[in-house]
């Protein structure tokens, strides 16, 4: 019987000698891949993974880029040994997505105003603004930047995860600045096409439609669509 003082999640009795990562198909419940950290060369403990984002190809192959603290950032392709990556970038909590030809990357900047904790004074003191990257876009391979939005932020809050459209052509980033918004972004050079108020939305998600005709941006059972129109 657990002691009233155990930790609420599963802690096994001794560590395990030979930790490994797996690629793993969860709809099917199959290991697609494994491989002992141990083995990768300067990938740092497991404990200080942070992230991963996955692409399919048309053969079925996995690609997963991951980020693991400090700044270490390490590709997987399935049936190929993992590598890391020359990706620099010292974000704490990255939040990002691969393209969906899984070449390109597009990280956020989680750029936001510095401010005290509101937890012992009323009226909460306004956030000192900052300016920086907001979004940037990367090769995979090489980590080469594509392109990169700076702005300037007065607001405390973090960025979402980015969307890719299914034809790679736009991007759904959050962008903030005087109020928090949500843009339409070319991923050809990062020109933002539009945006859109999401002030007081509460943990909204981004999204594209299969189809890529229309974009998404859900907050609890909430959802609002805009149709994409066509760029000559």
């Amino acid at each position: 019987m657990p002691s009233p003082h155990s930790a609420p999640y599963f802690r096994p009795e001794r560590e395990d000698p030979h930790p490994t990562i797996a690629l793993v198909d969860a709809k099917a419940g199959r290991v697609l891949d494994a491989v002992e950290i141990a083995t990768i060369p300067t990938l740092p403990d497991y404990r200080h993974f942070v992230a991963a984002s996955s692409r399919v190809d048309r053969s079925g192959r996995v690609r997963v880029l991951t980020a693991w603290r400090p700044d270490i950032w390490m590709l997987w392709d399935q049936g190929e040994k993992p590598r890391i990556l020359p990706i620099h970038n010292t974000i704490k909590h990255p939040r990002y997505t691969l393209s969906m030809d899984g070449n390109k990357v597009l990280i956020m900047g989680n750029l936001k105003g510095i401010g005290e904790s509101c937890d012992f004074q009323i009226p909460c003191p306004p956030p000192i603004p900052q300016s920086g990257v907001i979004a940037e876009l990367r090769e995979v391979i090489s980590g080469r930047l594509i392109w990169s939005i700076t702005g300037t932020t007065h607001l405390g809050s973090f960025s979402l995860i980015p969307a890719v459209s299914p034809d790679d052509r736009y991007a759904l980033i959050t962008i903030p600045s005087e109020k928090n918004y949500v843009g339409l972004v070319s991923m050809t050079d990062g020109s933002v096409l539009q945006r859109f108020e999401i002030s007081g939305w509460a943990s909204p998600t981004l999204g594209f439609s299969p189809d890529g005709k229309e974009a998404w941006i859900t907050s609890g059972s909430g959802m609002v669509t805009f149709t994409i129109g066509t760029q000559q």
